[in-house]
């Protein structure tokens, strides 16, 4: 018994052993090139959690000053189909109201059971756009139209899935900012140093033409604080390079068990501000929270988020019918194609929602400059 107690101190003594010196280890090589390829792989990995719910906001400031306001509405004047009537309209919400915002509130029961609920400020015809899907029936609401349909054979243009494929990449970005692991530029690490408890990591595309610098500060033995990265070649996207995205508002949230960068923003290269992501919240979802959200809104109910039914009409994809609800007599036609066009842009798309933002801004400033000269 005796012999056999000792052998077991000695195997468990061995393991605490090589338990510590892995994490001395690990502490030593803090911040160096095998800790970055550590870091980019955990954020390759991240995936978004089941039942919680997730609110953020997303800011999209556009690029330009008075003079570019005046200019673009002596260009938009008197013709509403000018091309950058949208441009002229989002400025002008701009220094009226500030930037264009939308309040995300994602409950997420996994991969077939959420509901997400945007809220948009800003020059949109709408206030608002619900997306739910429970197996296998999904639904969209606005304040003038429900939309029916499969998640698994969506309508085109208006994939219920649309809306949270970012959300994985949101995740990874808060967990471990800078960490584009899933770019589909295929970045990853190729040096890193620690100077002074100042942090560089350097990232590449695997043909050279895209370069990225992330920079942060040693705070610990075990974490380093990224504090921004900035695109010093883009050989594919010249306009780019000298955008710098930033992290701050740094939050611990016990839910994660982990230190959050909740803001994240960024200037172009010519100094404008770039979209910017704040996370506000972050939690388990409660025990019945989300089943009751999840409910088809009916024409003459009470919707738990949006209060008693507004929409005045059904467009039900999987029978290929429309229903009229505010005719003198409701009446039911044939859906067409007009009726499949998406109730909010489309146009920010998974990874798009983290670079979209400094190409976009660029394409503006280069038309708002041509603006200028002419």
């Amino acid at each position: 018994m005796g012999s056999r107690l000792g052998r077991l101190v000695r195997v468990l003594t061995l393991l605490m052993i090589s338990v510590c010196a892995t994490d001395l280890s690990h502490a030593q090589d803090l911040g160096s090139l095998d800790w970055f390829k550590r870091q980019w792989a955990a954020a390759r990995d991240v995936a978004l959690p089941a039942n919680i719910y997730i609110e953020f906001d997303i800011e999209s400031p556009v690029p330009g000053d008075r003079s570019d306001l005046d200019r673009l509405r002596e260009a938009v004047e008197a013709r509403p189909d000018h091309p950058l009537r949208q441009q002229y309209e989002r400025l002008k919400w701009q220094f009226e109201h500030g930037p264009e915002r939308t309040r995300h509130r994602l409950r997420y029961g996994g991969p077939t059971r959420w509901r997400l609920s945007q809220d948009f400020e800003g020059s949109l015809p709408i206030n608002y756009v619900d997306t739910a899907v429970r197996d296998r029936n999904a639904w969209q609401l606005t304040e003038r139209a429900l939309s029916l349909m499969s998640p698994r054979n969506p309508p085109p243009d208006r994939d219920p899935m649309a809306p949270i494929s970012p959300l994985r990449f949101y995740f990874q970005a808060w967990l471990y900012p800078g960490m584009t692991a899933g770019s589909p530029l295929d970045l990853s690490p190729v040096s890193a140093s620690v100077v002074e408890g100042k942090w560089t990591g350097l990232i590449e595309s695997p043909s050279g033409d895209r370069r990225l610098v992330l920079r942060g500060q040693v705070i610990d033995e075990t974490w380093i604080r990224v504090d921004s990265v900035e695109t010093t070649l883009a050989l594919d996207a010249p306009d780019v390079v000298g955008s710098t995205r930033f992290f701050s508002e740094w939050r611990y949230f016990d839910f994660l068990r982990s230190w959050v960068a909740a803001r994240q923003g960024g200037l172009d290269v010519h100094g404008s501000p770039l979209q910017s992501v704040l996370l506000r919240d972050i939690r388990p979802l409660r025990g019945d929270e989300l089943d009751p959200l999840l409910n088809t809104p009916a024409p003459d109910g009470q919707d738990p988020i949006r209060g008693p039914a507004t929409f005045v009409s059904i467009n039900d994809y999987q029978s290929g019918t429309k229903v009229t609800l505010d005719a003198p007599e409701p009446f039911k036609e044939k859906l067409t194609a007009s009726h499949a066009r998406p109730p909010a842009p489309n146009w920010l798309r998974p990874l798009g929602w983290l670079l979209a933002g400094v190409l976009i801004v660029a394409l503006v400033w280069a038309r708002l400059r041509r603006i200028r000269t002419t």
